[in-house]
This record gives structure tokens, sequence and C-alpha cells, in this order.
């Protein structure tokens, strides 16, 4: 499809699909020959290709042998910065291409059930960097490749898991080391206990080999370790009725306590390839590493004890409100951190969390990090949200995080024009014959009412998204957009200001066009309501079908990877 914009050009922009019984495909090509405003070619290509087939079961189709791919590539680092078309990403500065292929099986050994999964990927990164050095970014390593296997086994109330596998690390940042990894990681455990007590005991291990392509500072390029590990995971459910506050409700005491001890194994001088700090939060601190990937693994003598309450509808098994509350106690100093400094405060800071929904019309989330020794609140997150009907969402968040950032933020979709047209609820998990007819009754009447032109009628919706820097004075992100649905098709005008810089914007329309049932045309919006609009239903579809989401409508286009 042909392009014009009066400040950079004549473009394209063209995709192509393909879809059949064992493959799926899309690629998209945004092509700029010379925009005026840099005096240079800008393109964007993004493609996906997906393809399942050699079940060894009709009823289980992640069983037996698939590959998929996914690639994104712009032509500089600047794309980002000036908003152009086909590069939409949840990380705008980061584009990935991945390859992979993957067995999935399942048997059954000496009276064990055991799943194995096989795979092996190639992983790339594109990183636009920026020219002002204090934003730049540090490229993540390459993984080209990355085979593996996983063994998962039950034997009555054990657990066993095991992983291996080999990664070759490249980077394009030629003064980060690269090299060979092989690792294995795997573990056992026994449960003790019901529904209502439940007591886990577990043993693990991580042991890593590395052969690097630059020489420690001992001169070594060939190093291994191994790290074990021990927990023990206690769970306790408790119930009791509701009627304090009304009849048919009840009421869950679930208390948790969790014991690790890992011991210090020396890994200063190991690169780290795939390790990250792991966000401290009340579900991270009942991890058994405070550092994802494999090179770093924590040394740990700790208890963590939590609590969390429930309540719970009888009649429908619905949750109406949880409250929950975590704290983390040292036994001995940790010296594996993030910042690379001992950690001796004995008492974590306390975590709170909590939910509510009255029916649900109205919700309030919130989690809140509180330290007992400054007795200062640190972070905390409050989210309000109202839905009172299909198509109709508002949300209000804040969000503080000390000395770092202070937000609140405003999402909304609403009709303000028309009738806004309800569709009836079905439960498309219910395989009865009498809901089968009434899906397929309704399905015939929606293709009457649409392959009628005198049925088209029209609702006009607004949607929008504000993100306001309290501590900057600010708006960091605005999304603003109409939506009209005139039930045959279906419009969207969309605009986005994305802050890139201290002192610096950009903004971007995005209008589509959708003919309901058909295809879409035009620049795609839906990713960018879908992922920033807290609520946000794709209009002409059930609010309640899972499927109804922008990245999985028929005739709509594959969402990013």
């Amino acid at each position: 499809m042909p392009t014009y914009s009066s400040r950079r050009g004549t473009g394209l922009d063209g995709e192509v699909r393909f879809l059949s019984t064992d493959l799926k495909a899309d690629a998209r090509l945004v092509d700029l020959p010379y925009d005026q405003s840099s005096g240079r070619a800008r393109w964007a290509l993004r493609s996906h290709l997906s393809t399942l087939s050699d079940a060894p079961s009709t009823t289980d189709t992640s069983l037996g042998w698939s590959a998929d791919i996914d690639l994104l590539r712009v032509s500089d680092d600047n794309y980002w910065r000036d908003g152009l078309r086909g590069a939409d990403n949840l990380t705008p500065r980061l584009l990935g291409t991945r390859a992979q292929t993957m067995y999935a099986s399942s048997s059954r050994l000496w009276g064990a059930d055991i799943d194995q999964t096989l795979y092996a990927r190639l992983q790339r990164w594109q990183v636009l960097q920026s020219s002002d050095s204090s934003a730049s970014i540090a490229p993540p390593y390459q993984r080209s490749p990355q085979i593996g296997a996983l063994w998962s086994a039950q034997v009555d109330h054990a657990e066993l898991q095991l992983q291996t596998e080999y990664n070759r690390f490249t980077n394009s940042d030629v003064s980060r080391p690269g090299g060979d990894r092989a690792h294995a990681v795997g573990s056992v455990g026994w449960r003790f206990g019901d529904a209502s007590t439940q007591f886990t005991p577990r043993l693990s291990f991580n042991s890593a080999v590395y052969n690097l392509n630059q020489p420690l500072a001992d001169g070594r390029t060939r190093v291994g370790r191994t790290v074990p590990s021990l927990s023990l995971d206690g769970r306790w459910t408790l119930e009791r009725d509701a009627e304090w506050l009304r009849p048919g409700l009840r009421q869950t005491l679930e208390p948790r306590l969790f014991y690790l001890r890992t011991p210090w194994r020396d890994q200063s001088q190991l690169p780290t390839f795939d390790s990250a700090p792991l966000d401290f939060n009340a579900t991270t601190m009942f991890a058994g590493n405070s550092f994802s990937g494999i090179d770093r693994v924590a040394d740990a003598h700790l208890v963590t004890a939590g609590v969390t309450s429930r309540i719970v509808d009888d009649a429908s098994g619905a949750e109406l409100g949880q409250f929950g509350l975590a704290q983390r106690f040292l036994l001995s100093e940790q010296r594996i951190t993030p910042d690379g400094q001992p950690l001796t405060q004995r008492a974590s800071d306390l975590f709170m969390t909590g939910s509510t929904s009255g029916g649900q019309t109205w919700g309030l989330d919130g989690a809140l990090q509180y330290n007992p020794d400054s007795k200062n609140i640190e972070r905390t997150v409050t989210t309000v949200r109202y839905t009172p009907a299909p198509f109709r969402a508002l949300s209000a968040t804040y969000r503080f995080q000390r000395n770092s950032s202070e937000q609140f933020a405003l999402g909304w979709q609403w009709p303000l024009y028309g009738g806004a047209p309800r569709k009836p609820y079905l439960d498309n998990h219910d395989t009865s014959p009498a809901a089968q007819a009434l899906r397929a009754a309704a399905a015939d009447a929606r293709e009457q009412r649409y392959a009628s032109a005198g049925s088209c009628r029209g609702t006009l919706y607004g949607v929008g998204r504000l993100d306001y820097s309290l501590r900057d004075s600010r708006m960091s992100t605005a999304i603003v957009g109409l939506e009209y649905d005139a039930g045959c098709w279906v419009t969207r005008l969309v605009a986005e200001r994305q802050s890139t810089g201290s002192n610096s914007a950009t903004t971007r329309w995005m209008l589509q066009l959708e003919l309901v049932g058909l295809s879409r045309l035009g620049s795609n919006p839906l990713s960018v309501l879908k992922d920033n609009i807290p609520g946000y239903t794709l209009l002409r579809e059930s609010p309640t079908d899972p499927a109804g989401s922008a990245s999985s409508t028929p005739g709509g286009p594959t969402a990013p990877p």
C-alpha cells in the first residue's frame, strides 16, 4: 500500500500472510526509499513463521515437533525516536530475532510420568543506541546456538527435574568476553501432606562449565563451579465461613514458611552472560535464587514468612478479595548480591499486597513495600478500575518509587455517541448440545446482520491512556484515539506521543479500517491499545472470549513477539 507523509515523502507499507493446516506465516515491510527529513532510506521488516506437525496425539497439539521464527529489524538507530511505522515493540530500542525448533514428548516409565523437551535456538539482538551517551544501552549477549533438553518426572509424591544446555555467547561489544557455556540444573523434591497442609523439602544444584575467549584475571580460560541448595517449603490452608460479610462467603488463611540454604561459592571472576538481579517483591522473595539465568547463584541462609487471606464466593468460586503480607529474615549475611556489597540487614522490607472487586464493576489493586528501619514507604502501586459493562473501562493508577519516580496514569475505553451494542455471553467452553445450538444461532444471526447494509449502525468510542510524571512535571506517555464501530466495518484513529528523552518526544498517528470478518487496512494501533489500556476490549468480539484480543482475532495481524 503506498503511503505519503508531507514531512518524509512517499513510501510503501506491504504485508503478506500465509495460513495452512500446519504452517502460519506473515511478513510486513515498511519502506521509505528517501526520507526527506533525514536524507536517507528508512525501512522496517517484521516476519513470523510457526509450524506444528507430527504430533503423536490429536488431543494434545503441544506434543511433537514444532518450529517458529520471529524477526524484527529496522534501518537505523533513530527509527524508534522518529516514531516511524512498522516497529511497534514493547522494548522499542531492543529488537530481537529468534529461530527455534522444539520436540516435546510424554511417556510413562517404571511407574513415572516423564515429560521431555528437546530444543535448539538462535537468538540475535539489534540495539538502537542513542546519540546521548548517558542513555546508551549495554547490548545483551547473542546465543548462537542454544541447544538443550529438559526432563521432568513425577513418581507418587516425588518430583524430579533436570535441564542440560549448551550455549555459545557472542556480543557486539568486543570489550565484553564471550565463549561457550555448558550447564546442568536439577532438583528433586518430595511433597508431604494434603490440600490443607503441604510440606516440600527440595534438593537442587546448579553446575556450569565455561570456555572463554578472553582469559580471566588469573589467566584461566576454562573454569567451572557447582552450587548445591536445600529448601523447605511449608504451606497451610485454613477456612471458615465469612457470614460477618454476607452469607455464602468463605474466608481463607494461608500461612507459608520457606527456608533456603545455599552455600557460598566464589563467582566473582565468572562472566554474566544471562544473569540479572530479580526484582525483589512478594513473589521473588520465595524464589530459590535472587538472580535470573545461570551465571550467578546467590548464597543464602534465610527464612521467608508470608500469609495470605482470601474472600471467596462459595456458589461461583470467584475471589472477591485478598490481602497478603511477606517478609524475609536473614540467618547469616549474604555475600553475593547485585551491587557486590554484603547484605547484613536481618529483616527485609515488608511487602503488602491486596485486591478487591465489588462484583465485576469496581476493582482495587495495591502493592506496598515498607522499610521498617527507616519507617518509609519505598515503593507502592495502587490501581482503581471501573468496568460497568463491555467496552466500558476506566482506570487510575498511582506509582511511587523512592528517589526514582512518581507517576499517575489514567486509562479509558468508553462509548461517546450511539448505543453500545452488547453481545450475549456465550461460554465457549460449554460443549453441551444446547450451548452449541445457541452459539450456532448467534453466529447465523451475526452473519445475517453483517450481510445487510441496512443493519450497520454506528457507535463512537473514546480510548486512551495518559501517564504523567509528578517528579518531572511532564507527560511521559499520551495515547488518545477514537474508534467507530459501524457494525459492518470499524475505523480507528489513534495518536501516540512517547517521551524519548528528558527534553524530546515523538508523535505518530495511526489510522486503520477494519472490514469485519475480512481484513484490516492501514497502520495497526491494536497492539498499542491492548498493551497500554487496562481493560481494553477489541470491538466486534465478545469480551469473555479469550480470542478477543488484538493479536488473535481472525483476519487480524499477528502481534509482535
